[in-house]
């Protein structure tokens, strides 16, 4: 997995769509790109795109419980740009009840494919008791909500 930087753009807060030419990188499999690369466009689609792509792409031959994911993910590589998630939390798109199992599932360890069985029961174990049982006790949600911007 890469990250290009040498491609990243600073926006402030009030720049909420933006028209940039697009700068390509390494995945070329960007839907809206294929008819014209040189039409300035709102880039926060393709980020969206970019890293919907990335984990359908990568992160299946890694881990092997990521289907809680898969809704999100195909959200986040639908054809259209406008059609893809653009909140801050994507699980805000999904019905109360896939929300709770989205939260549910980002508190349990990744399976690694690589791993035996035994490695990740082990790792689960561990995780579930340094991480999950104190977010519990301490009720606190395995997803953190977005603190508001102070101004300072």
């Amino acid at each position: 997995m890469l990250t290009d930087f040498s491609l990243s753009r600073q926006y402030s807060e009030n720049e909420t769509t933006p028209l940039e030419v697009p700068s390509i990188g390494a995945d070329h499999s960007v839907p809206e790109f294929r008819k014209d690369e040189q039409t300035p466009r709102n880039p926060f689609p393709t980020d969206v795109y970019y890293l919907g792509n990335m984990i359908r792409e990568d992160f299946p031959k890694r881990y092997s419980n990521l289907a809680f994911m898969y809704p999100l993910v195909t959200a986040m590589v639908r054809k259209e740009p406008q059609a893809r998630p653009h909140d801050v939390r994507g699980r805000r798109r999904f019905p109360k009840r896939a929300g709770e199992i989205v939260e549910l599932a980002a508190a349990l360890t990744l399976v690694v494919r690589k791993d035996d069985g035994l490695t990740n029961l082990f790792k689960g174990a561990h995780d579930f008791a340094s991480q999950t049982i104190p977010y519990f006790i301490r009720r606190l949600p395995p997803m953190p909500s977005p603190t508001p911007n102070v101004s300072r």
